[in-house]
């Protein structure tokens, strides 16, 4: 016979299950969540009370369903109940499940533990990338950028994409990224390119959407279109010794840089590195260009200028302590005599080349004799007076009228005013001193006079006479003759039989007067053709005639 036995009330359990109770780890901004719990009756029936949550974290749990609170269970039956875990962000909570009974061991005390995960988190690197200055129409250099997964649950990344700006400038290359799913500490990888259709700034923006709290995330991207050196070079200035020179880029845009040369012919000049180049007396009769090399952020292009003419010799006006003036190397044509009244007047002297070398007109045993051109009275005298250099200057080059007055009768000619380079004079005769200047509006170089045959140099060992020698910004330099060959710091002077070199000069020279003594120049009197002549090539040389008067 099988006996029953009735426990008494005290000897019942209660069973939990799960036991302990754990919440499945999520982010804690995906809201609540639930998790069941099965309370079971061990061996006797069981009146349960009403279940509760303690610990220090309780208000981070409540009941979802209670089917448990004042139930009576039968033995090995059981009730159920859910749990929610309301995270108010990331962490670990616990708790207990306190199931209140009449049963043996009550109350019933479950641990409850929850973590609440901060969840995925997407970092990018480079984070902001700018591709500098690329060539418009061409490629710069591609940027892969890497996405990680910096959280601690997994990161969904649906799609990496340029939006913004101008897209079209930054194509997408590889990507490893879109539609993958990177666990904590995992990464991926996509390639951005950059290649300007224009000049100028282009922005963009990458775009990343992924299952993190905020699910776009932006990564800036800019570049900036240039275009490379185009352009051309010119020489601006007068082609002149001692005068600037500048090159002039053109065409070329702002932000381009320049680095100069000059170019005397075919070979460059040596420590000409600026954008002005002044001529020096070896450039005379050379042509001068400029060599530019232009650069910016994307290429460089090097140019070279057209020549310019042919440099000429330097320019003495307004140089300091300057002897010339504008019309001082002037050559005047006039007619040798006119008639005034019934009288001859003698015009001679002409072609002045210094200030000093007048024009002088002669009336034998005139009381009243004056000059005057184009109305305005330039000199007054009796019988002879002279017209210097200095007082034409204020008449412009060209034609102009001389009238000539001579104790009430007057006549007018005409006299022709004209610039030279080089303008040379011969003044004296048999037992007389004997000049020959020469003088110019440029520097003068090594000088060559040479006298027609009908004239002949004696040179002895005796002093022949002395030289003059007057150099913008110096003081005149004179000195002796002695003999044919004759020097003086640098300057040479050689006399021969039929005329005279000189060589040495200092620079910016512009007169040269050789006085040479009586008895020194033989031959016929008269007027008679000298020259005097540049020496060297090029556009340094120059021709000009000389007129012995008498």
């Amino acid at each position: 016979m099988l006996a029953v036995v009735a426990l008494p009330a005290s000897a019942a359990a209660l069973t939990a299950s799960p036991d302990p109770i754990a919440f499945y780890p999520q982010p804690w901004y995906y809201g609540s969540s639930q998790q069941g719990v099965n309370i079971q009756s061990q061996g006797a029936g069981t009146q349960l009370g009403s279940p509760s949550i303690a610990g220090p974290d309780a208000a981070f749990f409540s009941f979802n369903y209670d089917n448990c609170a004042n139930t009576t269970l039968n033995a090995f039956s059981s009730c159920n109940l859910g749990l929610n875990f309301n995270p108010t962000g990331p962490g670990t909570k616990t708790a207990q499940l306190v199931v209140p009974s009449d049963s043996g061991g009550s109350p019933l005390v479950v641990p409850v533990t929850a973590t609440a995960l901060a969840g995925p988190v997407v970092q990018v690197t480079p984070a902001l990338h700018s591709y500098g200055d690329v060539a418009v129409g061409h490629a710069g250099t591609t940027q892969v950028f890497t996405i990680s997964n910096g959280g601690d649950s997994p990161l969904q990344i649906q799609q990496a994409f340029i939006v913004s700006g101008i897209p079209q400038a930054f194509p997408v290359g590889p990507d490893q990224c879109t539609g993958n799913t990177l666990a904590p500490g995992e990464h991926c990888t996509f390639s951005i390119g950059f290649t300007p259709t224009r000049t100028g700034l282009a922005e963009a923006s990458i775009f990343i959407i992924s299952n993190q709290p905020s699910p776009v995330t932006a990564v800036g991207i800019s570049g900036v279109g240039r275009v490379a050196p185009a352009g051309a070079a010119v020489v601006a200035g007068i082609p002149r010794a001692g005068s600037r020179l500048t090159c002039v880029p053109q065409g070329f845009g702002a932000d381009t840089g320049f680095a100069f040369s000059w170019l005397r012919g075919a070979a460059t000049v040596p420590g000409a590195s600026g954008a002005s180049y002044v001529p020096s007396d070896r450039d005379i009769g050379q042509a001068i260009r400029c060599r530019v090399v232009a650069t910016n952020s994307v290429g460089g292009e090097t140019v070279t200028s057209p020549p310019t003419g042919a440099i000429q010799p330097r320019s003495l006006t307004g140089l300091p302590g300057a002897f010339v003036g504008s019309h001082t190397c002037r050559t005047v044509q006039v007619a040798s005599r006119v008639r005034v009244g019934g009288r001859t007047a003698s015009l001679g002297g002409g072609q002045p080349t210094i200030a000093t070398d007048p024009l002088s007109i002669r009336v034998p045993g005139a009381r009243a004799l004056s000059a005057a051109v184009n109305g305005r009275t330039v000199a007054a005298g009796r019988s002879r007076v002279t017209i210097p250099p200095r007082t034409l200057d204020v008449f412009a080059d060209g034609r102009v009228a001389l009238r000539v007055r001579a104790d009430g009768a007057s006549a007018t000619t005409a006299m022709v005013l004209a610039p030279c380079r080089l303008a040379a004079r011969l003044v004296g005769g048999p037992g007389r001193n004997t000049a020959i200047r020469v003088s110019a509006a440029v520097g003068l170089g090594p000088l060559r006079i040479s006298l027609p045959r009908s004239l002949r140099l004696r040179v002895g060992r005796g002093t022949p006479g002395f030289a003059f020698v007057a150099a913008a910004g110096f003081p005149p330099q004179t000195f002796p003759l002695a003999g044919a060959v004759t020097r003086s710091n640098d300057t040479v002077v050689t006399l021969t039989a039929h005329g005279a070199v000189v060589r040495g000069l200092p620079a910016n020279t512009g007169v040269v007067n050789l006085f040479l003594r009586p008895g020194v120049v033989t031959g016929r009197s008269g007027p008679t053709l000298a020259t005097a002549r540049l020496l060297g090539g090029g556009a340094g040389q120059a021709r000009a005639a000389a007129w012995w008067d008498r």
